[in-house]
């Protein structure tokens, strides 16, 4: 038997999630090359069709962890608020009410918007700020108790986090490029650049609903199948 510190397990997780990774991210490098610069434009459009299906993923997401999590905790209602909130960042309801990103600190202290929006605003973000605190920290609970070896949902959410800062370093390269450097990046780059943020965006809840349904074999929570089996193994 492998030794608990050298369970190749995780390393081929790490390695299948890197690759499939890097091969969509070809495949959404290729795609926007093929359509140009004004179909990839169209496709990947803020409110276009990935977006949407970007948004109903993570609505699928909270219900999934809801239903494969029994039974229900706190950390995991947590974790639902905080895929609710980012199905809501992707349907940009957190400036599609007010006109300003209710995600920017200067919004709470801008007296042009009304107080009661303002408290309202402030009440929905700090439930999903404390619901993301609360399932991080039983995130790292869980991780540190698995050790020496990295659990194998710890491995995908890590690969799942890492994409989500290549989106967001995508989505500002090229204002940063410009206004710091004077770099206008061609026609042809930026689209690939769109490509991978809405692209990978939408292949987060995926990635994530990979590592809850670990994490839910990880502590024999998943019922009723499994449940039966236990069952069946103890008669």
């Amino acid at each position: 038997m492998t030794p608990a510190h050298r369970d190749p397990k995780w390393r081929r997780t790490l390695a299948g999630s890197a690759i499939a990774v890097l091969a969509i991210a070809s495949g959404l490098a290729a795609l926007a090359l093929a359509l140009g610069a004004e179909g990839s434009k169209d496709l990947f459009r803020e409110g276009g069709v990935v977006e949407v299906a970007s948004m109903w993923g993570w609505v699928a997401l909270a219900a999934f962890s809801l239903v494969v999590l029994r039974p229900p905790t706190l950390q995991n209602v947590c974790g639902s608020i905080v895929c609710l909130g980012a199905a809501a960042r992707e349907a940009d309801w957190h400036k599609s009410f007010t006109g300003y990103s209710v995600l920017k600190p200067g919004y709470y202290f801008d007296s042009e918007y009304p107080i009661s929006d303002r408290a309202i605003a402030l009440v929905i973000v700090a439930m999903v700020g404390l619901s993301a605190c609360v399932l991080l920290a039983t995130l790292v609970a869980q991780w540190r108790r698995a050790q020496p070896k990295p659990p194998r949902w710890a491995v995908v959410a890590g690969v799942a986090l890492a994409t989500l800062v290549g989106t967001k370093i995508a989505d500002r390269m090229p204002g940063i490029l410009s206004d710091s450097a004077g770099i206008e990046l061609a026609e042809s780059v930026r689209a690939v650049l769109s490509a991978w943020e809405e692209g990978l965006e939408l292949l987060l809840p995926a990635f994530f609903g990979a590592a809850v349904w670990l994490y839910a074999r990880s502590s024999s929570r998943i019922t009723p199948r499994r449940a039966r089996e236990r069952e069946q193994t103890r008669r």
